[in-house]
């Protein structure tokens, strides 16, 4: 008996078809040896033409559903002559048919009459203008918060400096500098406190952050074409002992034992943001400059005064 187990051959039908198989394929190896070559180089083609645009499908899809950083025009860096670039000191804006453009002349008379707006209470605080401000109760001291010298003393610095940036940002927005254009006035005026360049020893004011927000608001005016008055609203010591001064009770302005300290270094802020206003990116929109709010001269002696001219107006 045969062993059952033992390999059967292939039918004679079959052994024709794998001879002609072996045939042909062995024929096409003779006639071109780079045929596996091109045959694999076809196969990888194939396979990139079918892949290659779902990938980037994908990672088009991705990228359209990431979320854009908000702000993100506002930091992208460009420079003068490329696409999409904006003049940050650009000064070609009027306010209304009847103003002058920033940068040509307002002749401040009958021609050119000022129509302006007080922007009061923003960068420096005032009880009657913000009461919310300074009606809160802050721990177990119920005295009231007179100033912004009290505020901030009652505060301390990092509430004081958050509290007030907060103020800074919703008091006053871009919005409100489009209005005042819009109804016909040409110049606001900003009142600034010394704490926006310098605070001085003994001082509870937050420095230097209401001068970024003088520096937005003059530039907001500069987009609408309204000139701005910049005016120092307080004097280190006190010039009149009001709130709006920064500081309510005596005055300390040419007056008590630091009065002359406290005027050389108001000179000096007052040199300082002249000299700042009157660079060509600045002078056209901030043509006005107050030297100081309301000194209480009734308060100063006398030999004090920094002289006695009339009115040329």
């Amino acid at each position: 008996m045969e062993n059952s187990h033992e390999k059967l051959p292939d039918s004679p039908v079959e052994e024709k078809k794998a001879e002609a198989s072996t045939s042909f394929i062995g024929k096409l190896r003779a006639r071109n040896p780079r045929f596996i070559l091109y045959a694999s180089v076809a196969i990888l083609t194939i396979i990139a033409i079918v892949l290659i645009p779902i990938v980037l499908v994908g990672v088009t899809s991705r990228a359209a559903r990431r979320p854009k950083p908000v702000g993100d025009e506002d930091h992208r860096i460009t420079t003068p002559g490329s696409p999409g670039y904006k003049d940050p000191f650009d000064d070609s804006a009027r306010s209304n048919p009847y103003s002058p453009p920033l940068n040509q002349p307002f002749s401040y008379n009958d021609q050119h009459r000022i129509r302006g707006i007080n922007i009061g209470g923003w960068l420096v605080l005032e009880p009657y203008i913000t009461p919310k401000m300074f009606e809160q109760k802050i721990g177990s001291d119920e005295s009231l918060i007179l100033d912004e010298w009290t505020l901030c003393e009652r505060l301390g610095p990092d509430e004081a400096k958050r509290q007030l940036k907060e103020h800074y940002e919703t008091f006053i927005t871009e919005a409100d500098f489009k209005k005042i254009a819009e109804m016909g006035f040409n110049h606001v005026r900003i009142p600034t406190g010394h704490w926006a360049l310098q605070v001085f020893p003994g001082e509870p004011f937050v420095p230097h952050v209401s001068w970024q927000y003088l520096l937005r608001g003059i530039q907001w005016a500069r987009k609408y074409g309204l000139r701005v008055m910049v005016e120092l609203h307080t004097a280190p010591g006190s010039q009149n002992g009001w709130n709006h001064s920064g500081r309510a009770g005596t005055v300390g302005f040419l007056n008590g034992t630091d009065g002359d300290l406290n005027a050389e270094r108001t000179t000096q802020l007052v040199t300082e943001l002249v000299r700042f206003f009157n660079k060509p990116e600045w002078a056209h929109v901030v043509p006005v400059f107050g030297v100081l709010n309301e000194p209480a001269t009734m308060n100063i002696p006398e030999e004090k005064h920094w002289g006695r001219a009339k009115d040329p107006f």
